[in-house]
């Protein structure tokens, strides 16, 4: 059996997905000429080593947990994202008062830092114009911790 590359590297990253009932195999991708680009893997590397920090977080025993300190930043740089694409970011609009949500069982409310929108979509208030909602929590808070 002869060594194909491409075979190897669909074997790879299927297996590091490890799929539940995915009928794809690696010679299926193969055999469609599917094929990773790994150019330019390297520099997206050292870029996100640029981005990512290790520093120690303020309370926490661990140190040298990778975290993101500036998501825009990550969201240009790593996801190639225009500034436009962030709502709420610096030198954006505001996030629309419409996409907080009260949770009464919890007596909070969620509010997003972010919001992306569908491309195209005409700026308003309504889910519907917004692909995605993030929220950008405190450095090492504790999400299992109960209050």
């Amino acid at each position: 059996m002869t060594f194909d590359r491409e075979t190897l590297a669909h074997k790879e990253w299927l297996g590091m997905l490890q799929p539940v009932g995915l009928i794809v195999s690696s010679l299926a991708l193969t055999k469609h000429q599917a094929v990773l680009d790994r150019s330019g893997v390297i520099e997206l590397q050292s870029k996100l080593q640029e981005i990512v920090s290790t520093a120690a977080i303020p309370g926490q025993i661990d140190q040298g947990i990778a975290y993101i300190p500036d998501f825009p930043t990550f969201a240009q740089e790593i996801l190639k994202w225009q500034p436009e694409d962030l709502v709420g970011a610096e030198n954006q609009p505001p996030i629309p008062k419409e996409l907080e949500l009260f949770l009464s069982d919890y007596r909070e409310t969620l509010k997003p830092t972010y919001a992306i929108p569908q491309v195209g979509a005409i700026r308003e208030s309504s889910l519907q114009s917004y692909l995605m909602l993030i929220q950008i929590l405190p450095t090492g808070l504790l999400l299992d911790k109960v209050d």
